[in-house]
């Protein structure tokens, strides 16, 4: 039995290991760190008129969109910790920079201005979450301890 543990959990950090992707949305895990971002309305007039005119014509899912960026911590798809949310311009879930860092800085600063509230509020599982999947987590690790054959 505690063979099979210890290759079960050799397997699973090797498999986190090579197969870690870079965004938090792409991660299949239980545990989920990283950059995430959420949309929130149209891109603002002052944002959409310092885009390039390539970008400015685009229609549908192409349509640069105002967002906010954070950084989250996720276990078992409950949001325990969010932090760095900045105002971002997004195209399909690419935040978009200009080459000139003061146009970056503008367009970002005008969704800022339109969207005050732009960051999320968790909601539901996401919010409430963490007070039952945060104290079963440390349970499930310190129980066994506690038994007479601990392992």
């Amino acid at each position: 039995m505690t063979m099979r543990i210890q290759v079960t959990t050799i397997a699973m950090l090797l498999c986190v290991f090579f197969c870690y992707p870079k965004t938090a949305e792409a991660r299949v895990f239980f545990f989920q760190f990283g950059d995430v971002v959420n949309e929130v309305g149209d891109l603002p007039e002052g944002a959409f008129k310092k885009l390039p005119s390539d970008l400015r014509d685009a229609d549908g899912p192409n349509r640069p969109v105002a967002a906010y960026k954070c950084t989250e911590v996720s276990i078992l798809w409950t949001l325990m910790y969010r932090e760095d949310c900045a105002p971002v311009v997004v195209r399909n879930g690419t935040v978009l920079k200009s080459q000139d860092a003061a146009v970056t800085k503008a367009m970002n600063a005008a969704v800022g201005e339109a969207y005050p509230d732009g960051v999320p509020i968790a909601e539901g599982w996401e919010s409430y979450g963490k007070w039952v999947v945060g104290p079963g987590l440390i349970l499930a690790f310190l129980l066994p301890f506690f038994r007479r054959s601990a392992f």
